[in-house]
């Protein structure tokens, strides 16, 4: 594993013989690997060698937001091999990101979460081949390399019963150093042939260890299952940094706006004005105080990642509504009580100037319904109105109006709220069954 374009196909061609495709250094420099590879070793002949070569983390072809997959494949290649070559450049000893600290964190912390390895058991060689060696001494770089990575697996998250454990119970870290490819290709040459001989088991510094043999169709099994279970392990899933960032600076910037929506004298009033009773203009009054609350969001948001910004917009839109919500109730209903009442007193009238006449009431009636309806649509646009605005439960002036309107029909059906109709006999069960819907 290793950082995309650093040599690694090139490194395992050279030690082991296979023939993975190289990166052409005079076609530019890209993506050379995708996915993984495998092929078995035709130069190590002593024992069986099969050989991955994984896709290089930090291509620009998959982008910043894209890191799933180096994640994912560098665990796989952590659970199943026996030696795990970390292709490192000299010069990137002691970097954070450009010696691959991050990618090695995420995968050690995870593989004790899901593998729940047996400390000594089975030790996996982690082999940091360090890559254009220059005059520093082996030794030196391996001192840097060696602090950084125990302060790296002091500060995992571990699960309780490796707390305390150290690095050296899971893997046997191992070291090789080989000169430039390209500067000193004859010396190059020598330090593959060197590293492939680690891999003979008569080798004194051999890195094979053990003699566990595993039947070909059993080991192809087992590898796709641990692969279905990398898969499906979502601490990998981790998102982009700026990703991780906008996630917070935006939920940050919503609380704020919220409380300062609420906060603010000016809906501090309207609330108040709305609990004694019917409010000129309280659609476009609350619209402009929402409207203020969303401008603020979209200006101090506007610099973070483009699906969360928009993401947390509709949050805090939702979160507006909620809190305008009893308040905007409180005036519908108010708006209705008072188109009712004016309803119920017309609807007497027609009732004492009908008469006896049947029809002429029905008639009566329905005008007068039909003008408290229309008087209720005309309150509703102009002060209750709330433009661009929905609902959780309904939408907007057809549910209001359409809701008066069954209202108006209770009330004339029940006598207006103490409605006293004159007849009686025959025509009162008439009225009673009469439908103002």
């Amino acid at each position: 594993m290793g950082p995309q374009s650093s040599g690694k196909s090139t490194l395992l061609n050279y030690v082991f013989g296979t023939s993975f495709m190289m990166m052409d250094a005079m076609a530019g420099r890209g993506q050379t690997t995708k996915g993984i590879w495998m092929s078995k070793s035709p130069k190590v002949t002593e024992t069986t060698v099969l050989v991955m070569d994984l896709e290089g983390s930090d291509g620009r072809e998959r982008g910043e937001d894209d890191t799933n997959f180096e994640r994912q494949s560098a665990l796989f290649a952590l659970s199943v091999a026996d030696v795990l070559l970390v292709n490192i450049w000299c010069h990137d000893i002691g970097r954070e990101h450009g010696s691959g600290k991050p990618l090695l964190k995420t995968i050690f912390q995870v593989n004790l979460k899901l593998f729940a390895p047996e400390p000594d058991r089975k030790r996996t060689v982690l082999l940091f081949v360090i890559r254009d060696k220059t005059r520093t001494p082996l030794p030196k770089l391996v001192e840097v390399l060696e602090a950084d990575l125990d302060r790296m697996w002091d500060s995992i998250a571990k699960p309780p019963k490796y707390e305390g454990s150290k690095l050296k119970d899971f893997f046997e870290v191992q070291y090789a150093a080989l000169s430039h490819f390209e500067e000193r290709y004859e010396d190059f040459q020598a330090d593959a042939v060197h590293l492939r001989r680690r891999f003979s088991p008569d080798n004194e510094e051999t890195l094979i260890r053990g003699d566990e043999k595993l039947p070909g169709d059993t080991f192809a099994f087992s590898i796709r299952k641990i692969w279905d279970v990398i898969r499906a392990q979502k601490d990998l899933n981790l998102p982009a940094h700026k990703v991780m960032v906008a996630n917070i600076r935006c939920q940050e910037i919503l609380e704020d706006q919220l409380r300062s929506f609420t906060e603010d004298q000016a809906w501090k009033s309207l609330q108040e004005a709305s609990s004694s009773g019917i409010v000129e203009g309280f659609g476009k009054r609350a619209h402009d105080l929402m409207e203020s609350c969303v401008l603020g969001y979209e200006s101090e948001a506007r610099y973070f990642d483009a699906h969360v910004r928009l993401a947390k917009l509709e949050e805090l839109q939702q979160r507006l509504l909620a809190v305008l919500q009893p308040v905007y109730q409180s005036q519908v209903t108010a708006q209705q009580a008072a188109i009712l009442a004016a309803f119920d007193k017309e609807l007497k009238l027609a009732a004492m100037e009908g008469g006896g006449l049947h029809g002429s009431f029905v008639a009566a009636a329905a005008a007068c319904r039909m003008e408290a309806i229309a008087a209720f649509d005309k309150a509703f646009s102009k002060h209750l109105r709330i433009d661009g605005m929905g609902w959780l439960a309904h939408e907007g002036r057809d549910h209001e109006v359409e809701d008066f309107a069954n209202a108006v029909s209770v009330s004339g059906k029940a006598g207006g709220g103490g409605l006293q109709l004159p007849w009686r006999g025959t025509m009162d069960r008439e009225l009673a069954a009469l439908s103002f819907g």
